[in-house]
């Protein structure tokens, strides 16, 4: 059986290191991304894109996870903790609360839904 929340984690840091050919290989064919502001993709890489016209760099310190149930057979796992990073106009990030919901049908991301206190 697989651990959801260590793949939510590991896809997590694979989308930050941007190694998204590896991260790619935890999704759904039909994902979607859901970013702060209701921004909605329904691809990795323009998710990421959209991402860098906010920040220049961002890192998540992860600080736990939590597993619920999502009903139709689905399993949410939130991870959650704080960013730091590099704003587009050079001034540092810290301490900005994050969670990202991670909703798996079976093994695969089919919802990444992402909140943080991020006021850019």
């Amino acid at each position: 059986m697989v651990d959801l929340p260590e793949t939510a984690v590991r896809f997590l840091r694979l989308t930050e290191t941007r190694n998204l050919s590896a991260a790619k290989e935890f999704l759904a064919a039909d994902v979607r991304f859901i970013a702060p502001g209701g921004a909605i993709f329904d691809d990795l890489d323009a998710y990421v894109a959209g991402g860098s016209r906010r920040y220049r760099s961002i890192q998540k310190e992860i600080t736990g996870t939590h597993t619920a149930d999502a009903g139709a057979e689905r399993t949410a796992v939130y991870v959650f903790g704080t960013l730091r990073g590099i704003a587009l106009n050079g001034d540092p990030i810290s301490g900005v609360r994050f969670i990202d919901r991670l909703t798996f049908d079976h093994d695969r991301i089919v919802l990444h839904e992402v909140w943080n206190d991020l006021a850019l």
